[in-house]
């Protein structure tokens, strides 16, 4: 968090120095097909439990929203 924050921090602050107009992106949840379950990522752990019939993991009372982006989107 620290480092996203430095980066941005510097960013920022050059591009004011130069008189440039900048944007950050912050995505997050990018998904796409070759997404492992290893990173710990819940679209392709949803898609292991649901093919192995396991119970799909919940969190709380489940009423939590996530939006996610496709990878071709992002690149």
């Amino acid at each position: 968090a620290i480092a996203k924050l430095a980066a941005e921090t510097a960013i920022i602050n050059t591009c004011r120095a130069k008189n440039l107009q900048c944007t950050i992106i912050r995505p997050f949840n990018v998904s796409g097909p070759r997404q492992s379950p290893k990173g710990g990522f819940v679209l392709p752990r949803f898609i292991q439990q649901a093919y192995h019939n396991k119970p799909i993991t919940v969190f709380n009372d489940g009423s939590a929203v996530r939006a996610f982006t496709h990878v071709q989107d992002m690149a």
